[in-house]
């Protein structure tokens, strides 16, 4: 029986010398296959679509960035509308303390008048009583609820980490947040 032409090629013929047979499988080592081509290709057009899924994920990144410019613009910008009405509330807050101080003043004037003139009068006055400001439970409530107000001191995030140099941007630091699903995409995560 005779061997296939393949077979010839691949294995060689019986008589042939070793140098021969070693330099003749050279070449077929050296001649890509169709599958060695196409892993080739394959691995091009893969570095290909994880270079566009890179590109793609960083430019939805610097968008989310150029988003958070502007919103930190607008909130900032509403931070300086709130100090500005925190200044009014407490000068409105003021205001109300010093007619609440005047009527009271008032009060007084004229329950030291009514008595006086039923005094030397001789008329029973029955005037009414009233509670200095100081000792008013609504005003009490008033200031408490003003000394209770704190405003932040400071503000710092500090990164989370798992150890000394990696980061985990856990929930903690970007909880809920658009950033933290782009950091996760971009690790696989």
């Amino acid at each position: 029986m005779s061997r296939s032409t393949e077979v010839t090629e691949a294995v060689g013929e019986a008589d042939e010398s070793l140098e021969h047979r070693a330099d003749r499988l050279r070449q077929v080592v050296a001649t890509p296959s169709e599958r060695d081509l196409a892993a080739r290709e394959l691995l091009e057009v893969e570095t290909q679509i994880a270079d566009r899924d890179r590109a793609a994920l960083r430019e939805e990144a610097e968008k989310r960035v150029l988003g958070i410019r502007r919103a930190l613009g607008s909130v900032l910008d509403q931070l300086e509308q709130d100090g500005r009405k925190a200044i009014t509330a407490a000068k409105a807050f003021e205001t109300t303390i010093k007619t609440v101080n005047e009527r009271y003043e008032h009060a007084l004037s004229l329950r030291h008048e009514g008595q006086t003139l039923a005094e030397v009068f001789g008329i029973n006055a029955e005037l009414p009583a009233f509670t200095p400001p100081a000792n008013r439970p609504d005003l009490g409530e008033a200031f408490s609820t003003v000394q209770q107000v704190r405003v932040r001191d400071h503000g710092s995030v500090n990164p989370t980490r798992d150890n000394a140099s990696h980061r985990t941007f856990e929930e903690v630091e970007l909880a809920k947040t658009p950033g933290l699903a782009l950091i996760r995409r971009k690790f696989g995560k």
